[in-house]
């Protein structure tokens, strides 16, 4: 579960790495609300240049460094549905 998104071609090699297991259905990926859209990620398909700060690196990571935090809105449906459990079970 990834509920922040991250750095896209990392992102799009672990979904490969769970289809070749057929456990796709067990990722989920949500990105910040300013990254929801390819469009909105400018940096995806970048290299990383050298030398760049935390602030750039954050923005070539689709991060939102003031909105990070826990997400159990996502996180609580996604553990029910990976346990088999019911969302209030939890």
């Amino acid at each position: 579960l990834f509920t922040e998104g991250g750095r896209t071609n990392q992102i799009d090699k672990i979904r490969a790495a769970y289809r070749l297991l057929g456990a796709e259905n067990n990722l989920d990926v949500y990105y910040y609300a300013n990254y929801a859209t390819p469009a909105q990620r400018p940096f995806d398909g970048l290299e990383l240049p050298d030398g760049i700060s935390d602030e750039e690196y954050f923005r070539y990571a689709n991060v939102d460094v003031g909105m990070h935090r826990f997400r159990p809105e996502r996180a609580v449906p996604w553990l029910a549905k990976v346990f088999d459990m019911s969302p209030v079970d939890l």
